[in-house]
């Protein structure tokens, strides 16, 4: 741990040598909670010397992979083959994941887009802040690598992948090489210009890292949970951390996003998507239609593809709205 200067504290001591599951106390006043903090699960498993590696879930709180896979992994890893240090954060945005909402309902913050200089570092933090300066000032500089699980939550179906912020002068190759051992099937590494995200904290940190997103929709599919716990004992066996045994690396297919392959809603209507994540599609083909609820007799309107490509993310809530983003399709380098 560092000595920044921080609002939060922790029920465990993360330098001592065993198996801990406690919280992360944020201390917050509201209506809900007048007095008290609250919590965040944590759990620390330290074992001998090592790497530490930094396991995320539930940035977003109606996205469930993360946190089922990692309170999966907290409760049947075998501490006795590990060689290092292990802290797992499976909620770490708990009152969204709490009100099953991608932002915070204490104060409306997305989490992904509150750490580093845009930060308000003053008195009167948001609760969604505090809990970005403490992991990218507190967590972060202790760490060796970074993995943070997302999905599509309710909104989107993603094609699984593994995310790459390149610019990290020490870390840009061992993060391909994370997205390797984890097995992602695809890599999207570019340099993001969004500074406010879990990964820009790691580039500042100089940190490997990916994040994920795995699937998407309602609860967790089974799959997607086993396609995460395969993929974290990977990255394990490839720090050093943990045996081997069965692990397996893959070269993914490196996929570039662009604007001509954003697909936005003209209008509000009943969005039917006819494309699955992961699909290939020409340019012209159809991503699905627009019913209006408004004017039930008017013809649909067919979204098509702009360009060619394979259908990285796919949206699955229904209703849309003017300006929702309906398909992300990725260009294959």
């Amino acid at each position: 741990m560092t000595s920044h200067t921080s609002l939060l504290a922790s029920s465990i001591d993360f330098t001592a040598q065993g198996r801990q599951i406690g919280d992360i106390r944020l201390p917050w006043s509201s209506n809900e909670r007048p007095a008290g903090y609250y919590a965040i699960p944590v759990a620390v498993l330290n074992r001998g010397s090592g790497p530490t590696l930094l396991l995320l879930g539930g940035v977003h709180g109606d996205e469930y992979i993360g946190p089922s896979a990692l309170f999966q992994f907290i409760h049947s890893f075998d501490i006795n083959t590990l060689s290092g240090r292990l802290i797992v954060l499976p909620a770490l945005n708990t009152p969204a994941v709490l009100s099953m909402t991608r932002c915070s309902p204490l104060d409306q913050g997305n989490l992904n887009r509150a750490f580093g200089p845009f930060a308000d570092r003053a008195s009167g933090q948001t609760p969604t802040r505090l809990i970005a300066d403490y992991l990218e000032n507190q967590l972060m500089p202790s760490c060796d690598a970074v993995v943070d699980i997302h999905s599509g939550g309710l909104a989107h179906l993603y094609a699984p992948l593994a995310m790459v912020y390149l610019g990290a002068e020490k870390a840009d190759a061992q993060s391909l090489a994370l997205a390797r051992a984890f097995g992602a099937p695809r890599l999207w590494a570019a340099h993001f210009s969004e500074q406010r995200s879990v990964n820009a904290a790691a580039v500042r940190n100089d940190l490997p890292m990916i994040a994920l997103e795995l699937g998407g929709g309602v609860g967790a599919a089974p799959d997607r949970l086993e396609q995460a716990q395969i993929g974290i004992r990977g990255v394990l066996a490839h720090l050093g951390m943990a045996p081997t045994a069965g692990a397996e690396t893959t070269n993914p297919r490196r996929v570039a996003v662009s604007d001509p392959g954003l697909s936005h809603s003209p209008r509000e209507g009943l969005f039917v998507r006819s494309v699955n994540p992961g699909q290939a599609v020409a340019s012209g083909d159809p991503l699905g239609a627009l019913y209006s609820f408004a004017e039930p007799e008017r013809d649909p309107l067919v979204v098509r593809s702009a360009i060619d490509g394979v259908v990285l993310a796919v949206f699955n809530r229904g209703k849309a709205c003017r300006g929702d983003m309906l398909a992300i399709i990725a260009r294959l380098d």
